[in-house]
């Protein structure tokens, strides 16, 4: 169950509509039930059975070809360790990738990023700083320490990180990140430049107003992190300062991103839809150029995104990724 929380009634809006309204963009792919109570509001989620929430009308096929077939309400747990790299359906099971790196190697301070992906995914997790400047699961009241894999587990699974909010627990915990956007053109939300990229805090969360949550800023401002944005691959390759370890996140939508997560995706003249031959092709051109440019890689982690990627790709598209990834 992604989250039980005793709400107090002040914390949610009277009207129903309204109510339902703001439930639903908080707690999105999730079915939400939210009761009066004496103390407030008692409110229950679990993720969705509902096929229609990933808008594929092929979602099914891709989830059975998971090594054990799923069911939809299944699609946010679903991770599992191959042999040279971590695969979940969600991205954000990347950042649980990255945790255990961490945990192999403590004193890591700084990391080189490469995110291949339509979206930035810089967005603001459910975590919440606490009076000793510790970090806690605002659904679930746990524990998050990035240096704590099963925290960072437990945080994916009650939905306080979720696939657009992975990246900034890491820079929140300490990590100093050198990211590199690699993206296709017409997802750009910046000029391709560098950039900084600030850790803020601040509250507005409209269901816990007084949680400090961490947010990320892309500016101009010289800090610790930085923000890369580029359609080259070559260009990466060539600004990566080696001197630091280098991770490595697919989102599969970096080479297909036809739904993009909306239900009038059909209607969008200007999608990102190469055919599944592409999607190969250009697989094969990323593993060759960070082969080529011998970029070492400390860790590799896929997401598949349904709802993002088609299903009927997911199987050649890994197939072709288990292939590459062998001696990275």
């Amino acid at each position: 169950m992604p989250a039980q929380l005793s709400l107090e009634q002040r914390n949610l809006p009277k009207d129903a509509a309204e109510r339902s309204r703001l439930l639903q963009r908080y707690f999105q792919r999730q079915d939400v039930d939210a009761r009066r109570t004496d103390q407030g509001w008692a409110v229950q989620t679990d993720w969705t059975a509902n096929a229609e929430y990933y808008i594929d009308p092929e979602l099914s096929s891709g989830l059975d070809m998971w090594p054990t077939p799923l069911a939809t309400k299944s699609i946010p747990l679903a991770v599992q360790q191959e042999k040279d790299f971590l695969l979940g359906l969600n991205d954000c099971w990347s950042l649980l990738g990255w945790s255990l790196k961490l945990a192999e190697r403590p004193d890591t301070q700084r990391i080189n990023l490469i995110h291949l992906d339509s979206h930035t995914d810089l967005g603001s997790p459910r975590v919440g700083l606490t009076a000793d400047s510790r970090w806690v699961d605002l659904l679930s009241g746990d524990a998050f320490d990035i240096g704590d894999p099963m925290s960072v587990a437990n945080a994916i699974k009650s939905g306080a990180i979720g696939i657009g909010s992975f990246i900034c627990p890491l820079i929140a915990s300490g990590v100093e990140v050198d990211l590199y956007h690699l993206s296709p053109r017409q997802h750009f939300r910046y000029s391709p430049d560098r950039y900084s990229l600030a850790l803020g805090l601040e509250r507005n969360d409209p269901i816990f107003p007084s949680a400090i949550r961490p947010f990320l800023e892309v500016g101009r401002e010289e800090c610790a992190s930085n923000y890369v944005l580029t359609d080259k691959l070559a260009e990466i390759c060539q600004a990566i300062d080696r001197r630091f370890p280098t991770f490595l996140h697919i989102d599969l939508d970096y080479f297909n991103n036809r739904f993009d997560g909306r239900p009038d995706w059909r209607g969008k003249q200007s999608r990102h839809d190469p055919s599944v031959t592409e999607v190969l092709d250009n697989i094969d051109k990323v593993f060759a150029e960070l082969k080529a440019r011998e970029i070492p890689i400390a860790d590799l982690c896929v997401g598949v995104s349904p709802g993002f990627f088609p299903a009927e790709y997911w199987h050649p598209a890994l197939q072709q990724i288990r292939k590459q990834a062998q001696g990275l």
